[in-house]
């Protein structure tokens, strides 16, 4: 309840006073002018004060039980915006300091008083208690103020943000959309002989299957000449396969850097290898470059830096684009474009490209890193790639700088500083060696995906018992079911509906025992919460497209280890 005071409403006092001559007497010189309410003890008024507000509170000093100090410090408390007045006596200087000190109080009234001195003193307080609550609002208003102003300052610093992550998307698009012709040759081109070494490979099988259905009407020389024609079908077969792993291989590789470029951009405090984002991004623009310059690599060893892996395959990317574009097609042995990696002195990392191009004019030089500044034709680019660059590199602590000679081409030099030497890299922790003898372990296969449950169970079904799932609810069926609990789970990560990380959290929630079984598996941690839970748990992660191999001894040391850990508790 706010307190004002204006021609129609009178101000509240409440006056305390053991006395009740002293009440009746204040309260009749009072009441012409305010709104008067009395109690005759400390515990009386603060009962009152629970219930309304008061412009001014007047007590007296000398109270039995709690005195006018105490009373008055309870007011400052539970009211502060009250204003406080004392009644004391000539000789009582000490109770008028302790009310000053103690409750704060903004005057008093000495005894004896006249009715003029008693109207004036609490004329004063509530013209006191008016600015006080004017000043109240006022400052309640700046705040308010202050908070909606922070709000939109928020809101302008997200929206900001948001435009500036666009902006380098658009970017990274456009980045895409130039190589996305080169990207299909690369990938086309392995998977077109892939395809046809599959369709030769099923025609060899037909024609092996019928031979060893076909019955043997002689023997000797014909079973012979059968038996080698099947041998020399099965090594062709063999050699194809050979083929068809290269080619995955190929197409395997072409994902993973694109994957590099195009996954949502990583934290800025991740240490990173810089050589192998620059190889990424070497082969995604080869298309581009290798119909107009050689390319030559001048690799030296260098520190890991502090960065997002993603931003700095923006950069590269866009250097080697520029690189190759200021190159015409046609002369790819007479130019070159040249990247090199090297260490300066005082813990610095630099990377140069360097074109044979036809080089950038002077008055152009210096504003080239300028948003929307371009020298290609319209519909060439959108004129933020180097401002982009140049944007990603100083927030990283670095720097990036031009050199051109028309003519002859243009070097940009990228320099980073070099991740502290006590700055750990995150990584999962490698598998230990582990001796065991050959045992059958309890698998569980959990993936949407019909086609990788079949691989991996036919990966393992031969020397282990394995159980597959296809759903995250089906997993958490078998999990939960009343049998000999699973050695190791080999878990998709994103299923629809119950995720592998839901499953995890409800099986490991209920038997925490099972949180080092798990072996997760993913074709990309692409959401959020699915790169949050990543770098979170301490499990090996699995990347689709894996090698068998590599899961195989990723799962049987899993299960080995589990194996171990129970046969030393059990010794316990």
């Amino acid at each position: 309840m706010e307190v004002t005071v204006n021609e129609n409403q009178k101000a509240s006092i409440l006056v305390v006073d053991d006395e009740p001559n002293n009440l009746a007497l204040l309260e009749r010189v009072l009441h012409r002018d305010y709104q008067v309410d009395t109690a005759a003890s400390g515990e009386e008024a603060l009962d009152l004060l629970e219930k309304k507000t008061y412009a001014v509170v007047l007590s007296d000093e000398k109270m039995p039980g709690m005195s006018g100090v105490q009373f008055l410090a309870q007011v400052l408390r539970r009211a502060p915006n009250t204003v406080r007045m004392i009644v004391t006596g000539y000789s009582d200087l000490q109770s008028t300091t302790d009310a000053i000190n103690v409750a704060g109080i903004s005057g008093y009234v000495t005894k004896p008083f006249t009715t003029e001195q008693l109207l004036g003193a609490i004329a004063k307080a509530v013209q006191l208690s008016d600015l006080v609550v004017r000043n109240s609002e006022l400052v309640s208003q700046l705040n308010e103020a202050n908070r909606l102003l922070e709000m939109n300052l928020a809101d302008l610093k997200r929206e900001v943000q948001m435009a500036h992550a666009h902006i380098m998307l658009t970017d990274r698009m456009a980045s895409l959309g130039i190589l996305a012709a080169g990207v299909s040759h690369e990938i086309n081109n392995p998977l077109t002989f892939v395809m046809a070494n599959l369709s030769f490979i099923t025609a060899e099988l037909e024609a092996v299957g019928q031979g060893v259905k076909k019955p043997c009407s002689s023997c000797g020389v014909a079973d012979d000449e059968r038996r080698i024609q099947l041998l020399k079908n099965l090594d062709e077969v063999q050699a194809v396969l050979n083929e068809v792993h290269e080619g995955t291989g190929r197409i395997k590789n072409i994902v993973r850097d694109l994957k590099t470029f195009a996954r949502p951009s990583s934290k800025d405090d991740s240490i990173v290898e810089l050589r192998p984002i620059i190889e990424s991004t070497i082969n995604m623009a080869w298309n581009e470059i290798r119909h107009r310059s050689r390319l030559i690599k001048d690799f030296a060893d260098v520190p890991s830096v502090k960065a997002s892996e993603t931003k700095l395959a923006q950069v590269f990317l866009n250097l080697l684009i520029n690189a190759a574009h200021a190159i015409p097609e046609g002369f790819a042995q007479e130019n070159t474009i040249r990247i090199t990696t090297s260490a300066e002195s005082g813990d610095r990392v630099v990377v140069e490209v360097r074109d044979s191009g036809k080089g950038i004019e002077p008055e152009n030089l210096d504003r080239i890193f300028v948003p929307f500044f371009s020298t290609k034709q319209v519909g060439e680019g959108t004129g933020l790639g180097l401002a982009i660059c140049h944007g990603i590199v100083t927030s990283l602590g670095g720097e990036i700088t031009a050199e051109s000679t028309v003519g002859q081409g243009s070097c940009f030099r990228v320099v980073l500083p070099a991740a502290s030497a006590d700055v750990p890299q995150e990584t999962k922790a490698p598998l230990a060696s582990v001796a065991h003898e050959p045992q059958r372990f309890r698998i569980l296969i959990v993936d949407d995906e019909v086609g990788i449950t079949r691989a991996l169970r036919r990966l393992f079904s031969t020397d282990h018992d394995v159980v597959a799932a296809t759903s995250g609810d089906e997993a958490l069926r078998l999990l939960s079911a009343d049998e000999e609990p699973f050695d190791v789970v080999v878990c998709d990560l994103l299923m629809p509906n119950v995720t592998g990380m839901d499953v995890f959290d409800k099986v490991t929630r209920n038997d925490p025992a099972m949180t080092n079984r798990f072996v997760f598996m993913t074709g990309s941690a692409f959401t959020a919460r699915a790169r949050g839970f990543v770098e979170r748990v301490t499990n090996i992660c699995l990347r689709k497209p894996f090698d068998l191999d590599e899961v195989r001894r990723t799962v049987l040391h899993m299960a080995a280890m589990q194996h171990l850990h129970k046969t030393v508790s059990a010794k316990r």
